[in-house]
């Protein structure tokens, strides 16, 4: 059973493989966690308690927990990642934009678990969580978009299993240039172009590809000494580079 709906700004499918149980009631909440993100978490909406929060015109503590507990995780992404990843903007305004998709994501994983499925993939407009298999025997399978040709892939990765797999692309593919380095208040430098993450979280690999683009060109070797994490990184000439364990699928056609 497949199901897309554009919420979160974005299109977002859910694929459920040979379920045990009647998978639309699970979908049904699933699509309900990500309009509830929305409702709470969009800064284009100027109601939304995050808009609130982020214009100073409400404390944490007239605002839903989610918000809290996000925020939470993305001051310890910054720790984790060096101060590479910052939920704010250059002038000091909050936005938990670059965590907010995977921590969404992760919830919809959670439901779909919760449910008893076992084979299922969640694709929120490039963040994609799996677990299982499409079919018995083959794995998922995961475009990487190429940011030097729109709607082009670059490469396919071969995900999944008993455990859940993530993969998460950060860079100008989709939105055009929006990351900054947060050290110097600039727009991060356009090298590589984008990275993509591979990990068992959502969260996780939504976190590390967005700090790795800040990060510049070093950003695969020290994403290489993550445990647990592979990652490809596409420079502007279009040379790419991946980590000792990158998955690689079928070559893209």
């Amino acid at each position: 059973m497949r199901r897309v709906e554009h919420v979160m700004g974005m299109p977002v499918g859910i694929d459920v493989r040979r379920p045990a149980v009647d998978p639309g009631p699970v979908l049904d909440r699933c699509y309900a966690l990500l309009r509830r993100a929305d409702d709470v978490f969009s800064l284009w909406r100027r109601d939304t308690p995050m808009s609130r929060y982020a214009a100073g015109a409400a404390g944490l503590e007239e605002v839903p927990p989610e918000i809290a507990g996000v925020l939470a995780l993305a001051h310890l992404a910054r720790l984790r990642t060096g101060g590479w990843f910052a939920a704010r903007r250059p002038d000091g305004t909050p936005d938990p934009t670059g965590i907010v998709k995977g921590w969404a994501v992760a919830r919809v994983a959670d439901a779909l678990d919760a449910a008893g499925l076992t084979s299922w993939c969640v694709n929120a407009a490039g963040d994609v969580c799996v677990r299982g298999a499409p079919a018995p025997g083959r794995p998922w399978h995961v475009g990487i978009a190429d940011p030097r040709r729109p709607g082009a892939v670059a490469d396919v990765v071969a995900v999944g299993g008993a455990g859940r797999a993530a993969v998460a692309t950060s860079g100008a593919a989709e939105r055009g240039p929006h990351i900054w380095d947060p050290f110097t208040g600039r727009p991060a430098a356009a090298d590589p172009l984008s990275v993509s993450v591979v990990c068992a979280d959502p969260v996780r690999a939504d976190v590390l590809a967005t700090a790795a683009v800040a990060r510049g060109p070093s950003c695969v070797a020290w994403l290489d000494a993550e445990p647990g994490v592979e990652a490809l990184a596409i420079a502007a000439d279009g040379a790419e580079t991946r980590t000792r364990g990158w998955p690689r699928g079928a070559a893209p056609a």
